[in-house]
Formats: C-alpha cells, structure tokens, sequence
C-alpha cells in the first residue's frame, strides 16, 4: 500500500526566539484528534494506533514533502531534508496530538534548513504536513454535514508516521492541483533546453507524442492518447541515465 501525503495536519510551535536560534530545536504539534472531521482530505486517524517506531529510527523532516525521490521533474536533492526529530503522542486542551521536536540542521550543511527556520520564527511559513502509511484497512463513512450536503470520511483503521513537513499550504486540494501545475511547468522548462528553436508557448500547444518525437528526433507517429504521460516520464528517465 502506497504512502499518503499531503495530509491537513496542525502547525503549532511554541518557541524563544533567542533559545531557538542558539539550540535550532522547535517542539511542534504537527496533528491533532481535535481536526476529526474538518480534515481537508477527509481523513479521520485512529489514535489508539499510531505507529512512531520506524519514524523514531530514521526521522525525517522535509520541505513540502520533497523527501520521496518521486518527482519526475526534480531532482532528489538531499538538503529537502531539513531536520531530524522525535515523535510521540501528547494531550493539548484535552485532545490527543501528535507532537515532534525538530532540530534543524546547521546553516554551513543545509540553506534549506536555514531558510526554513527563519522564516518560521518570522512567521511567513507557519504550516506542517504528516506523510502516514494506512496501517489496515480505510472505512469511508458518509454523513450529512452541517449544511444539510453528502459528505464523508475517510476512517483509518491505524497509521505508520513516515516523515513530515514543513509546508507553504496544507492539504487543501487546490493546492495540489496548483503543484500539479508547477511541476508541469517545471517539465517543459526542463526540456525547452533540447529545442532551443521553440518558444515555451510553442511546446505549450504541442501534444506530448509530437513533442517527444522531436526530441528524439523521429518523425510524428500518433499512437493514440497519452493521458498518464508515460511516454514523457520514459523519455526523462533515459536521459537521465
């Protein structure tokens, strides 16, 4: 089962300015059973079953979740990694949270890190995110919310704490269709540096299989539709080796 990210999660870090610079540790609650059903992804956690174990022996804090090595148009870059941290299961105004003491790393090894972390004392940058893999099964429950609409929940039976991540906007779903943008974006860029004579909105206007064919210099065959830009996705992986 894949992992899930992009999870509402709450961002609350309470820190001294003057002890944070001088020891770079943060203490977060990066989600909370208080969200229930207000979880923008509709995800409900069970609280009785949060696995912390693997997140313990290697815990991973990331920059917009840029930590999987799954984007095809970035690449791995291991300053995304910006902290290490613990993790553990703590009470806030009588509801369960998790919570997380990030250090981050130093300045000399990581500009990421240090960007982060001052933008989080200015206050610019004021969200976090859980990456979990569902640990069973996921009930979806629906109900009627409070303007009389269908709605619903997604109920998780337990969950494995992977990573997280300090974000720009939480799970809100403009927001990945908006990422989703931005690394098409990225894409085109990338591969306007092979056809120097087309202009960015030239390759905008072309099908993906006219655009691979040119780069690969071979005339245009159509072989149907290519939805999930897997010709586009093979093409980078070979130059890329």
């Amino acid at each position: 089962m894949s992992s899930t990210k992009y999870n509402q999660s709450i961002f609350k870090a309470q820190f001294d300015e003057k002890t944070v610079r001088e020891t770079r540790k943060v203490s977060f609650i990066i989600a909370a059973e208080k969200t229930g059903r207000d979880h923008r992804n509709k995800f409900v956690y069970n609280w009785s079953n949060w696995d912390l174990t693997k997140f313990n022996s290697n815990p991973i804090v990331g920059y917009q979740h840029n930590v999987y090595g799954d984007n095809m148009c970035l690449a791995p870059n291991p300053d995304d990694v910006i902290a290490k941290a613990t993790a553990g299961i703590d009470t806030f105004d009588g509801y369960k949270v998790l919570v997380s003491e990030a250090t981050f790393e130093p300045a000399e090894i990581n500009p990421t890190a240090e960007k982060v972390l001052s933008k989080i004392i200015f206050g610019s940058l004021n969200a976090s995110s859980v990456g979990v893999m569902p640990i069973g099964n996921i009930k979806k429950e629906t109900f009627k919310n409070d303007m009389g609409k269908d709605d619903y929940t997604l109920n998780f039976e337990g969950q494995e704490l992977l990573e997280w991540s300090v974000v720009q906007i939480p799970a809100d779903p403009a927001a990945l269709r908006r990422s989703i943008k931005n690394h098409a974006h990225s894409a085109l860029s990338f591969l306007q540096r092979f056809t120097p004579q087309l202009s960015y909105a030239e390759m905008q206007s072309m099908k993906v299989s006219d655009l691979i064919a040119l780069l690969e210099g071979k005339d245009y065959e159509q072989k149907g539709p290519d939805p999930e830009l897997n010709s586009m996705k093979e093409y980078l992986k070979s130059i890329k080796k």
